[in-house]
C-alpha cells in the first residue's frame, strides 16, 4: 500500500502526518491525534479521537461509492474490512441513526477508589 504521495493543493504531508492512500486521489491523513479525509484533493471530512460517530459516517458514506474498493478505504481508516462490512450492515438494518459514536471502554472514574471507601 502506498504511505506517501502529494497531491497538488494537498498540504500538511509535513512531518507527523501520515497518509493512507484509498484511491490514485482520495486519502486520510493523520495529524497526532485528528484525521482528515480528501476526495480528489478536497477536504471532505476531519474527526478525532472521541469523534467516532463522525468517522463512522464518512467512512459508510464512502464505502458507498463503487469505484472505491472497500479493503483499501477500511485500512485508510485505520479499520478492518470485517468492521466495515458490520458498520454497513448495522446502517442497512437499522439507519446511519444507529452508527456507533462512542468509543468503547467507557468513562474513566472521576473518584478514586481511595475516596469512595
Amino acid at each position: 500500500m502506498k504511505e506517501e504521495k502529494n497531491l497538488p493543493g494537498l498540504e500538511g504531508n509535513g512531518s507527523g502526518s501520515k497518509t493512507r492512500w484509498f484511491t490514485p486521489n482520495s486519502c486520510v491523513i493523520r495529524h497526532g491525534d485528528f484525521s482528515e479525509v480528501f476526495v480528489g484533493g478536497m477536504l471532505v471530512g476531519r474527526y478525532g479521537p472521541k469523534e467516532i460517530w463522525a468517522r463512522n459516517m464518512l467512512l459508510v458514506s464512502l464505502a458507498d461509492d463503487a469505484t472505491i474498493k472497500r479493503g483499501k478505504l477500511a485500512w485508510a481508516f485505520g479499520l478492518t474490512a470485517e468492521r466495515l462490512r458490520q458498520l454497513r450492515k448495522i446502517v442497512a438494518d437499522q439507519g446511519i441513526e444507529a452508527l456507533p459514536g462512542r468509543p468503547r471502554g467507557g468513562s474513566t472514574p472521576k473518584m478514586s477508589g481511595k475516596k469512595k471507601a
